[in-house]
């Protein structure tokens, strides 16, 4: 990762997504470390680990993060899992029991139907 951060921002980028469960976090900050550019010219996004659904969990991932991208701050954290596994602390509490998320059957054929997701 570290060696295509150079690459990706002399072609123009300036926004740089990872994860901790991507395993992209260390070479993403070496790579950015090595570019020798204001802070202020990156815009960096990382999710937490879809294990962490409690305030104190997700608090302690943004910390590891920060270290493993050898940065200050973030402009952007994600909740990883969009979807909380159904024994997850999140369910009923932040995430009302009725907004709960599903995943589509994809054997079901109405609920892949592109007509469903047109506004």
């Amino acid at each position: 990762v570290a060696a295509l951060v150079a690459n990706a921002y002399q072609a123009g980028f300036r926004s740089f997504d990872c994860a901790t469960i991507y395993g992209t976090e260390e070479g993403l900050g070496k790579g950015l470390t090595g570019l020798n550019v204001s802070r202020d010219n990156l815009f960096v996004t990382t999710k937490t680990p879809d294990w962490a659904w409690t305030k104190e969990s997700i608090e302690e991932e943004v910390v590891k993060s920060l270290g493993r991208l050898q940065l200050e701050y973030l402009d952007l954290v994600l909740l990883h899992t969009p979807a909380p596994r159904t024994n997850s602390p999140v369910v009923g509490k932040i995430i009302p029991e009725d907004l709960k998320p599903s995943l589509p059957d994809p054997m079901d054929p109405k609920q892949m139907d592109p007509a469903r997701f047109q506004a």
